[in-house]
């Protein structure tokens, strides 16, 4: 029996490599994938399929996002339908347009799919199982050589998304790739190694004309990787090499008529350019979002605005950074909460009916609860100001909010450079 898929998204991207990924690694995570070409399709499908959840390129054709959104939001069986926008560069005024439609996350390309599966899960109050294992991993090509580079673990997920960027590369430099070079540094043993190589191994012979005997490993042979390359018979007859050289010239590369002093000339400049990254176009990107900076994986911050579009930015603004965020549209629901989570920074609007920011604070202060607050305000309200900053308040946005200034006024509540 096949998996029984749950939800519905509607996938609007003209991207053939992200459309391709997220269709195969959604469905895997039991999500109906409808895909569509442009925002005139898209439009339709929306209205046909009735979805879950909506992904969207921003850049549209026949139907912009604006109008696609806009129209989702006139219909009472759409209205509610969560979207995600995928912006393919940062423009703040665009993002402030989208925040007011109510969308839910703006994100950026290359993609950062621990980012998108995050903000997917949190929609549609699902789960995607995830790797998490640590892992540096990238491919270029030189020559005729694919050189793939894996360090600290392998990754599940990165090889996912390693097959698809060597298929870009292929169609990009439209060779016919035999010959590849996997270069292994940093990798322990672990319960699932045999089965990640096995993944990556009949990955890059899926992707290119390389076989077993075209593929060369660079690896101490005493190292994880080498054993458990022995030890998979499939596999045994992959050469393990311990010296780049050697492994170039493993290859035949080398014209047999050369000199000696040509010889490792040809060595010499083939090794130079080894490490020389033509830069090939992905649309996801092969770090995550949590790798990108500690800061991103280690805080969280509490939103309280009972203005929704204020609150939708700034969540966006947040989750598009890699922010851990938790919105709350009433004081209640946080102060509720605080018995149970503690946020590192607050973002706290000041005029709320029933509880006002003043009255927040002065609980806070109360059960000496001492996290940073950034306090967002309105020009009028400098009466209000200086009582606030009586309470210890330093940090304060006035509207209308500007995304740096968002993100540089958290980082200096918390005392991070």
């Amino acid at each position: 029996m096949g998996l029984t898929l749950k939800n519905k998204v509607v996938l609007i991207e003209n991207d053939e490599i992200l459309k391709q990924y997220l269709k195969e690694r959604l469905n895997k995570a039991g999500i109906e994938v409808v895909c569509c070409k442009d925002g005139f399709e898209g439009s339709l499908k929306i209205k046909n399929e009735n979805p879950d959840l909506i992904i969207s390129a921003c850049e549209l054709s026949r139907v912009d996002i604006f109008t696609l959104i806009r129209e989702k939001n006139e219909y009472k069986s759409t209205v509610n339908i969560p979207v995600i926008v995928l912006e393919k560069e940062r423009n703040l005024e665009i993002e402030k347009q989208l925040a007011e439609l109510q969308v839910s996350a703006i994100l950026l390309k290359p993609l950062k799919v621990d980012l998108l599966f995050r903000n997917i899960c949190k929609l549609l109050g699902c789960r995607i199982d995830f790797d998490r294992t640590r892992s540096i991993i990238d491919a270029h090509i030189n020559e005729d050589i694919l050189f793939v580079e894996i360090s600290d673990g392998l990754n599940a997920e990165k090889i996912d998304l390693l097959t698809y960027k060597i298929r870009s590369m292929v169609e990009d430099y439209a060779k016919i790739l035999t010959k590849v070079l996997i270069i292994c540094s940093n990798i322990s043993n672990s319960p699932r190694l045999n089965m990640k190589l096995e993944q990556l191994i009949t990955s890059i012979t899926d992707e290119t004309a390389a076989v077993s005997s075209t593929i060369r490993i660079l690896t101490p042979q005493d190292s994880a990787v080498a054993k458990a390359v022995k030890e998979d018979k499939k596999f045994a007859n992959i050469p393990i090499v311990e010296n780049l050289s050697e492994a170039i010239s493993s290859f035949g590369k080398i014209n047999v008529f050369a000199h000696e002093s040509e010889v490792d000339e040809i060595n010499t400049l083939i090794l130079t350019s080894a490490n020389e990254k033509v830069s090939v176009y992905l649309p996801m990107d092969l770090h995550f979002a949590s790798e990108d900076d500690p800061m991103k994986s280690q805080y969280s911050v509490a939103i309280i605005d009972d203005d929704l579009p204020i609150l939708e930015y700034l969540e966006t603004v947040f989750e598009s950074e890699g922010w851990k965020t938790t919105a709350y549209e009433t004081p209640v629901a946080f102060i509720k909460e605080l018995q149970h989570v503690r946020p590192d920074i607050i973002f706290l609007d000041l005029m709320m009916p029933k509880i006002n920011g003043v009255q927040v604070i002065q609980y806070l202060r109360k059960n000496k609860i001492n996290i940073p607050i950034v306090v967002i305000t309105a020009i009028s309200q400098k009466e209000v100001i200086t009582r606030v900053k009586e309470y210890g308040v330093s940090y304060f946005l006035t509207k209308p909010l500007h995304m740096n200034v968002i993100l540089d006024t958290a980082k200096d509540a918390l005392g991070i450079s």
